[in-house]
Parts: C-alpha cells; sequence; structure tokens
C-alpha cells in the first residue's frame, strides 16, 4: 500500500453528529452515510475557546495558539497599538499546506478561513472567512479571481443573506433558499477549481454547515421541541434540501479524486442549542471587578430606549464606534478604567483581561502579586457563577492562560480563558438595565434571533485506503496537521503540539510507513502583503454581527 495516495481534507465548519447523525439516518447525506459506514469516525475536540478563529488556524499548523500567535478574529497591531482584524500573516507557525508544497506536490487551499490575504502556494488558493471581497488578494495566482469572475459573474465570498431575520414564515421560507442558492454556487465555484487542476493534497471548507446551525439550530436539531412542530416542516424541508446539495458535493469530490485517495471530514467546532446571552462584563461589574461612568452609563441607557437623536447622545459624552476601527475593549466609553481591575475582551475570545499598569494606558493593577490576585478572582467569581432560573453553573470551565495555552505568544492571549456551558453565548456589551437588577444573563428572542453556539465537540470522519473501520474515538483538532503530513508521507516537525490519530489508520499501513520527524524553528510573523483597507473591516465586523460574533 503506498504513501502517496492523494488525501482531501474536508472541513464542515461547525459541523455536529447532534445533526449529521439524524440526517445520515433520514438518507439525505447518502456520501457522508458511505463515509462513515466504511471509515473511522469520533469526536474531535477543539481549541478553548471552541471558536473559528483560532480553531483554523490551530487545525492547519498543528501548534496552540501559544505558538502560532492568533487568539481570535482582531489582534493589536505591534505598531499603532490599535486592535485590527487578523490576517493570515498573523498566523506564525508554518500551514501544512507550505509543507506539502515545499516537498513538491501540489496544493489546493479552498475557502479555508484566516487565509486572507492568500499567500503564493504550490498550486492554487481561494482564501476563506472573512474575505474583502474586491480586494486583489483573493487568490493566487491572482488571475484565478478574473477567471471566478468571468466564469461565474461573482465570487460570493461573504454570504450578505445572513443579515436578515425575516419574521413571517413564508419570508423565512424564501430566506433559506436564497442561503442554499449561494452554497450551490460556491459548490460549483469548488467544482470548477478542483476539475481544472491536479492537486495531491486539497483542504476545503464548506460554511453552509455553520452558518445554518447559527440560525436554524432550533429546526435542525431532532431533539430540540421546534423541529417537531407542523410549522417548521417545510422550513426543514428546504434545509434538508441544502444538506443534500453538500451531500452531493461531496460526491463530486469522489468521482474527481477516485477511490483510492484519502478523506478526512472535520469541523472546527461543534454546536448545540442556545437559549441566553451572558454578559460578562456586566458580571465583572456585579462583583467590583469593573466600574462604570455614572453619567455616560444612564446616557446610554435614555438614548437607546428613548431613541433621542444622535446630536443629543454626542452631546452627552457617548463615543461612537470610528470607521475602521476595530470596537476596543481597553478603551470602551462607558467603562471607568481608573476604578476597574478587569474586562472581557473581543466577544470571541472568551478570555478576560487584568488592567495591568504598563499594558494600558489607565493600568491600575501592579504586575506580580497583585495581577495573580486578580486573575485568582476573576476565576473564583466565573467559576462560582450560575443561572439564577436553572442553579446550573453558566461557565463549564474557568483557566488561567498558562494552563491551556504554551509558547512564544502566551503573553498576547488573555489572561483568564472561560468555557461556556450548553445553552450559553457570549457579548462583551454592557447593558446598564441588567445592572440595576444584579442580573448577567438575558433571554434571546425565541426562535429568530441565533438559535446555536459553538461547542467544542467537532467531527472527525476518515475514509480511503489508508484508513481502517472504527467508531467513537476521540481526537483532538491539533492532531490534524501532523495526521495529514503522516500520510502524506512527510517528516513532522517536531514542534507541532498534535499526534498522529493511529487507531483511525490500517494497522498493515501503519506497520509499512513508519512516523518520520524533522527538527524545524517556528516561523517568525509577519506577512505585510495585503491585509484589511478600513472599509473592509467594516465590512468585515458587519460579517461578524449577523452571526452573533460582535
Amino acid at each position: 500500500m503506498s504513501g502517496n495516495n492523494k488525501l482531501v481534507l474536508i472541513g464542515l465548519d461547525g459541523a455536529t453528529f447532534r445533526v449529521l447523525h439524524p440526517l445520515v439516518d433520514a438518507g439525505v447525506m447518502p456520501t457522508l452515510a458511505r463515509f462513515l459506514q466504511k471509515g473511522a469516525w469520533g469526536t474531535l475536540l477543539s481549541t478553548h475557546p471552541p471558536v473559528t478563529c483560532p480553531a483554523w488556524p490551530t487545525m492547519f499548523t498543528g501548534v496552540n495558539p501559544g505558538k502560532h500567535g492568533v487568539f481570535s478574529f482582531s489582534c493589536r497591531d505591534s505598531i499603532s497599538g490599535r486592535l485590527r482584524m487578523t490576517t493570515s500573516g498573523d498566523v506564525a507557525a508554518e500551514k501544512i499546506w507550505n509543507i506539502i508544497g515545499n516537498a513538491g506536490k501540489r496544493v489546493g487551499v479552498i475557502n479555508v478561513p484566516i487565509t486572507f490575504p492568500a499567500e503564493s502556494v504550490n498550486g492554487v488558493m481561494l482564501t476563506g472567512y472573512i474575505s474583502p471581497e474586491n480586494s486583489p488578494y483573493v487568490t493566487w495566482p491572482t488571475s484565478l479571481k478574473q477567471e471566478l469572475h468571468s466564469k461565474f459573474s461573482e465570487l460570493s465570498l461573504n454570504w450578505e443573506v445572513l443579515g436578515h431575520r425575516p419574521s413571517k414564515q413564508r419570508k423565512r421560507e424564501q430566506h433559506i433558499s436564497k442561503i442554499n442558492e449561494l452554497m450551490t454556487l460556491r459548490c460549483r465555484q469548488f467544482d470548477y477549481i478542483i476539475s481544472q487542476n491536479e492537486f495531491d493534497f486539497c483542504f476545503l471548507v464548506h460554511e453552509y454547515t455553520d452558518r445554518i446551525n447559527h440560525l436554524f439550530y432550533h429546526l435542525l436539531d431532532p431533539a430540540c421541541e421546534t423541529h417537531r412542530l407542523p410549522e417548521s416542516q417545510t422550513m426543514l424541508k428546504l434545509l434538508h434540501d441544502g444538506l443534500h446539495r453538500l451531500d452531493a458535493s461531496l460526491a463530486r469530490l469522489v468521482d474527481r479524486f477516485g477511490d483510492d485517495s484519502n478523506y478526512i471530514l472535520v469541523s472546527d467546532h461543534g454546536f448545540d442549542a442556545v437559549n441566553d446571552w451572558v454578559y460578562v462584563n456586566n458580571l465583572l461589574a456585579q462583583h467590583g471587578l469593573l466600574a462604570l461612568k455614572g453619567l455616560r452609563t444612564w446616557a446610554d441607557v435614555v438614548t437607546r430606549h428613548l431613541h433621542i437623536p444622535k446630536s443629543v447622545g454626542s452631546w452627552l459624552g457617548l463615543e461612537k464606534h470610528k470607521a475602521g476601527n476595530w470596537p476596543d475593549p481597553s478603551r470602551a466609553p462607558l467603562v471607568d478604567y481608573a476604578r476597574t481591575k478587569a474586562f472581557a475582551g473581543p466577544q470571541l475570545e472568551h478570555g478576560i483581561y487584568v488592567n495591568l499598569k504598563g499594558r494600558y494606558p489607565n493600568g491600575i493593577v501592579e504586575p506580580g502579586n497583585e495581577y495573580e490576585k486578580v486573575r485568582r478572582e476573576i476565576i473564583k467569581v466565573l467559576s462560582a457563577s450560575t443561572d439564577s432560573h436553572t442553579g446550573k453553573r453558566v461557565f463549564e470551565g474557568v483557566w488561567s492562560r498558562e494552563e491551556i495555552y504554551n509558547g512564544p505568544y502566551i503573553e498576547n492571549a488573555p489572561d483568564v480563558i472561560y468555557e461556556l456551558a450548553p445553552g450559553y453565548m457570549v457579548s462583551n456589551a454592557i447593558l446598564p438595565s441588567l445592572l440595576l437588577h444584579r442580573r448577567f444573563l438575558r433571554s434571546l428572542r425565541s426562535g429568530w434571533e441565533i438559535s446555536g453556539y459553538h461547542r467544542p465537540e467537532g467531527i472527525f470522519i476518515a475514509s480511503g485506503p489508508a484508513f481502517r473501520k472504527k467508531d467513537c474515538l476521540k481526537a483532538s483538532i491539533l492532531d490534524i496537521a501532523p495526521t495529514v503530513l503522516y500520510l502524506m508521507n512527510l517528516p513532522i516537525p517536531t514542534y507541532m503540539d498534535g499526534r498522529i490519530i493511529k487507531e483511525a489508520i490500517k494497522q498493515d499501513f501503519l506497520n509499512l510507513h513508519k512516523p518520520r520527524t524533522c527538527k524545524l524553528e517556528l516561523i517568525d510573523k509577519k506577512s505585510d502583503k495585503g491585509g484589511y483597507t478600513a472599509q473592509e473591516e467594516i465590512e468585515a465586523s458587519k460579517r461578524l454581527s449577523e452571526l452573533g460574533y460582535l
């Protein structure tokens, strides 16, 4: 058995077996069913936190965020000091497609998140979430963008339809149909790129699973009551139609690469139903760790709830988000940093920062013993926080950054990282109205605000000549990169944190192909090619807001 078979790595963003297994049982996804029946499958544990970024960079580098340096969709610019959108150039560790390409193998990297701006590869790249449509850096080679435009009229890199939340049943059905149409267009573009090239390694990501899980999880999961309601059935049928089309695209991949190639299907995280927003800054304020500016706090309440004109809000001293500037948690206009010990970081970091002297202009916490004391207090507060309605813990885990990360970039991580219990999603906004009642939770609007949110349990499915039949295995997102390199018959850098998922691989293959390692250094940041313009950052933040990320 050769170790040089082609390998196709397929990302189903946000996919969960909670949804996929019922779909397979219902006959909606026959190609996926064959992968499951013939190969190995199980749970793929995501990063802490289980979020698109840092999860995908962790997968395609094989190292934890402390080594690759990316913790969320935003990072602090080393020159200006402001927060900005994270780019592919911020990922400090070598990507697997570069390792494979440098070995002379041709690669296709299609729609993988956190790859903008596109880099030169030994093959083809179409960048993924979040890529600005009009940028010249969304493809490699650059001529591919015009080729796709000529063939399809539009790239549709971003899911414009996600910003709508129709309230009427008929409009909701039309909304799902539009999302399905966009997914079908994306599949046709992927098919075209693959048909025009020969790849030894292809890595492509479908976003559709993540998008519909965010918006329609209450319809998709049979465990949710809404799934069974008569009025849900037309919408559910449309979602099943979209997933059937996605499954058909998987079948076309197999037709293209053949049964003698190996296939790995992964997700960056899983999903579950969500019921409540968690306002972490409100929680910190309740425990005296964060202080608000009194007048501006109440002015904000009045402005928002009584719809006072913007000019009056400006006169009251309310600052507005400036175009092109990422909202900076260390400079929120409502927070009194002279009396604040800690504050929540960007929403998707699931992290809290200590207001440290020397790190922030208005830092008040001394480094050393006082810093550690504040961190312990934050961990204690979050660990003890419960939902007043259920009595259950809101946070499933709370850690200092050193407990879960290691590497040269650990100081860029939040001081405290938390993971939410099932049923909750986070906001770093501050709601003074909740403070009046000493609350930090707010129920989501039933059925049509955000329906599902991330969970750590993603999917791993592997099928092909190298894989055995095995179920219910457990692996880490860190394990994908070393497993890919092993299957490509390439040495694994010793700095990688993951392992080969040997329990998924046939014993005779393992006997014939002994793992090899090589000593390489972690590469240094950064690439200054491309990046986001001010207007592109505004568009990117809009895309994040549509999914409840900002």
